[in-house]
């Protein structure tokens, strides 16, 4: 977290740390998604590889997409941080528009690349490599293993599974729960069979 203050990417890798969103739900957030009234935020769209059938050397690109089901759909709750996150974001991002004028993108995106564009997920992919160098962490933690530190945490601070459940967009309780909470128990179990066999 210390590392990412000021970083070009802080936003991106930071929201996906704090709401265990997944790159691509990140990467397709929008300013007209946060309702800091309410103090939520809706995850509605992802960015993903788009083939274009009007071309024919059938190239693929990034794009935006709707998410994999309607119930893939969610709105989480915000804090005080995230939305500061993303105020600032918008700042960086409403001066880039004034300094390109009609050359910058009006796709009102949080995550966007220079000119307003959706950013690539590899060009997201190798700053987090970078950044985890730079942290002198294990270069092989994939970028989604953000989501599974922020599922996990969530567990440890005793969050209910239903809750964490919805938050995560599983198919059901029974999804988030032999994921995650099957391996904080057998650690639990550990540590009390320790505990208990050091005790005199």
């Amino acid at each position: 977290m210390k590392v990412l203050e000021g970083h070009r990417y802080e936003t991106e890798i930071k929201l996906a740390m704090l709401l265990g969103l997944r790159r691509g739900e990140v990467l397709g957030l929008k300013y007209s998604d946060v309702d800091f009234a309410r103090h939520t935020i809706a995850i509605q769209r992802q960015v993903s590889t788009i083939k274009d059938d009007t071309k024919t050397d059938n190239k693929s690109y990034y794009g935006l997409k709707c998410l994999k089901s309607e119930s893939s759909n969610r709105v989480l709750s915000t804090s005080p941080e995230i939305e500061q996150l993303i105020k600032r974001k918008k700042a960086y991002n409403d001066l880039q528009a004034q300094k390109l004028s009609e050359t910058y993108s009006s796709l009102d995106l949080i995550c966007c690349d220079e000119v307003g564009n959706v950013l690539s997920p590899q060009t997201l992919y190798h700053a987090f490599k970078r950044i985890l160098e730079k942290c002198g962490l294990p270069t092989n933690t994939r970028f989604h293993d953000l989501r599974h530190s922020y599922a996990v945490l969530c567990i440890d601070l005793n969050v209910p599974i239903k809750v964490l459940s919805l938050e995560l967009e599983h198919s059901s309780t029974a999804v988030t729960d032999s994921v995650y909470a099957d391996s904080t128990r057998a650690k639990q179990e550990l540590a009390d069979l320790v505990s208990n066999a050091l005790i005199i």
